[in-house]
């Protein structure tokens, strides 16, 4: 399954209350590339629109998600779906530094929107900083792609 079909499979419909289906579908998300395990962290921290969702569950799963995978960026990656989960943003220096971090990892769009969504946008200056270094950070990714 190609990683674009595998996260359609769960967009906004990602089973929180079935745990042999969650379990499943973290374990394929590592199996098939670092990017669609961190769409899969993604889909648990940031809950669909109108989702009712047990902040306890979440961290479960979050957990359940870092012990079946390796990645450089978990630590970090994961320090921001805690505040995305918890709804405490992390500053706004902190999480453009976590990008910052992820930018070295091309092609990690998930663990990039992780980082961005965990940051505090409430100030026009921390949410000028999120969104330059999103657009800065994904420029480079493409210029890098399209070589």
């Amino acid at each position: 399954m190609t990683e674009q079909k595998f996260v359609e499979s769960f967009d906004a419909k990602f089973p929180y209350d079935d745990e042999e289906a969650a379990t499943a579908l973290i374990h394929q998300g590592w199996a098939i590339s670092p990017n669609a395990a961190f769409c899969v962290l993604e889909e648990i921290c940031r809950l669909p629109r109108g989702a009712a969702v047990d902040t306890g569950a979440q961290h479960s799963l979050a957990a359940q998600w870092a012990a079946s995978g390796q990645h450089p960026l978990m630590s970090a990656v994961l320090r921001c779906a805690a505040a995305l989960i918890d709804s405490t943003p992390l500053s706004s220096q902190d999480a453009v530094g976590i990008m910052r971090d992820v930018s070295a990892y091309s092609g990690q769009y998930a663990a990039l929107n992780i980082a961005y969504f965990s940051g505090d946008c409430s100030t026009p200056e921390g949410d000028g900083a999120l969104e330059q270094a999103s657009i800065e950070i994904r420029k480079q990714w493409e210029t890098l792609e399209s070589n």
